[in-house]
């Protein structure tokens, strides 16, 4: 488990947690509104069960939730984060 940064379309800095593994196969776990990556301790036990059958699990906080920079908060946002969550782990 590692804490990782990257940039939405908007350069807002958004904050995150990867847990890696040794394949391609990839989970993005979002959080519902007013949340944030850890989701109460509830993302936790599911990206480490995720990792241990071969996952690499993603989870951050949206724009203007938990680490991650201020923003309007508004759904298109919120896409545009979960697509640079996407773009980051493709990078990697």
């Amino acid at each position: 488990m590692k804490k990782i940064t990257f940039k939405n379309s908007h350069y807002v800095n958004l904050v995150g947690t990867l847990w890696k593994s040794n394949s391609k196969n990839l989970v993005i776990m979002a959080h519902g509104s007013g949340g944030n990556r850890f989701a109460r301790g509830l993302f936790e036990p599911i990206a480490k069960s995720l990792q241990q059958q071969n996952y690499n699990v993603i989870s951050f906080d949206f724009s203007g939730h938990g680490e991650s920079d201020d923003a309007i908060l508004a759904l298109q946002k919120s896409v545009e984060d979960v697509t640079a969550a996407i773009d980051f782990a493709r990078e990697q």
